[in-house]
């Protein structure tokens, strides 16, 4: 009421200054819709600040894609009479209208189901937005308020570098990526060097995928977490498994908490949990846009789930896994061969001949062991991999 009282307040006095000035009625109504106009601007963001998340805020309610169209239906979103079609099994669409009142949006449309089904029974896996649509007021928001109008500096500042990038004379296009199912485009205009389109792509995750593994055993999470030291140095002792991945400190092999807290989360899981003492693999970690296949091990005395496992190795590339990893005496990617032979020089080593490539091993005991690969035409590091099965 008070805050009602202020505007009423500001308006009357703004009213009588205007007039004084001179003003007519048809310019304070003006300046009025000016003001609406920039109030509507202020829209929430997404809860998330992870673009490859997938979530958006859509016409002010947020949303995780894919998602059920039924969702969506809920607020008041309908399928495009026309493109109310039926949809065989595995089969998506790429240009299907969905309208809200005087608001449209294209959207990506994917049958899951082993039956044929109408497009509204349907997930919708993906959502394009241009100036076309925004027309009518429709807002598209992504994680760190990325939105129609953002500049470029501003989505290079939220989301860093893109995965590939492409320029033509109207626009440049951003490409952030997971794979190819999994896909972020933001167009730039040239002219204005502000966003003009967004298209969004997720045909990986389920839209049922829950994250109830999360609280299983949160007690043995946190007891497994709190006995994790972090390593305070990097040291010389290349046996120790202390490394530095994407510039932070851990002894391999990591409990996942602590990966969870320096951003990566779990893009793909083939179990949900894993037995006493047992490793599982196939697991794969994401970091951004960086992904790293790894396995995981159980050494609880019971099951229990992924989340509170140990992470038993790292991988570092210059192709696709190019996370930085540094190793003791400042060997990493790019190090050359003469580096790598100094710094370990007192190890064991078993020596690896390939036409291409060579590799050097050092083990602490099976399955314990730091593999580093030197490019035979270069010279140098090009593949790095850390591996600690307790």
């Amino acid at each position: 009421m008070k805050k009602l009282l202020l505007i009423l307040c500001l308006v009357t006095s703004v009213s009588l200054f205007s007039c004084s000035k001179g003003e007519t009625n048809k310019d304070i109504q003006d300046k009025k819709l000016i003001q609406e106009d920039v109030n509507s601007d202020k829209i929430s963001s997404p809860k998330s600040d992870d673009l490859y998340s997938f979530e958006i805020v859509l016409n002010g309610v947020d949303y995780n894609l894919p998602i059920a169209f039924s969702e969506l239906e809920k607020n008041g979103w309908v399928i495009k009479e026309a493109d109310l079609i039926n949809l065989e099994p595995s089969q998506h669409t790429l240009g299907t209208i969905l309208k809200n009142g005087d608001k449209e949006i294209n959207s990506y449309i994917f049958n899951s189901s082993e039956n044929v089904q109408s497009a509204d029974k349907c997930i919708v896996g993906g959502i394009a937005i241009d100036e076309y649509y925004a027309e009518n007021g429709l807002k598209l928001v992504l994680p760190k308020g990325i939105t129609l109008g953002s500049s470029k500096e501003e989505v290079l500042s939220a989301y860093g570098e893109p995965t590939d990038s492409y320029e033509s004379e109207l626009y440049t296009k951003f490409t952030y990526e997971v794979n190819t199912y999994k896909t972020i485009d933001i167009m730039i205009d040239i002219e204005t060097n502000k966003v003009s389109q967004i298209d969004l792509r997720n045909f990986n995750d389920s839209p049922d995928k829950t994250n109830s593994s999360e609280s299983a055993n949160s007690n043995e999470s946190i007891s497994k977490s709190s006995t994790y030291k972090v390593p305070k140095e990097l040291t010389d002792d290349l046996l120790s498994f202390n490394v530095k991945y994407d510039g932070v400190l851990y002894n391999v092999p990591v409990p996942f908490a602590e990966l969870e807290k320096d951003g990566w989360v779990i893009e793909s899981a083939p179990y949900e949990k894993i037995d006493a003492k047992d490793t599982a693999f196939g697991f794969i970690l994401r970091k951004g846009n960086i992904s790293l296949d790894t396995n995981l091990y159980n050494e609880l005395d019971t099951s229990t789930s992924y989340k509170n496992c140990l992470v038993t190795s790292f991988i570092s590339n210059d192709t696709d896994t190019k996370l930085p990893i540094e190793l003791p005496k400042g060997i990493k990617v790019g190090s050359t061969q003469q580096d790598v032979e100094s710094a370990f020089s007192n190890l064991e080593v078993v020596k690896e001949d390939d036409p291409s490539y060579i590799s050097y091993t050092y083990t602490k005991t099976v399955l314990q062991e730091i593999s580093i690969f030197i490019s035979k035409e270069t010279s140098k590091v090009y593949k790095i991999e850390v591996q600690y099965l307790p």
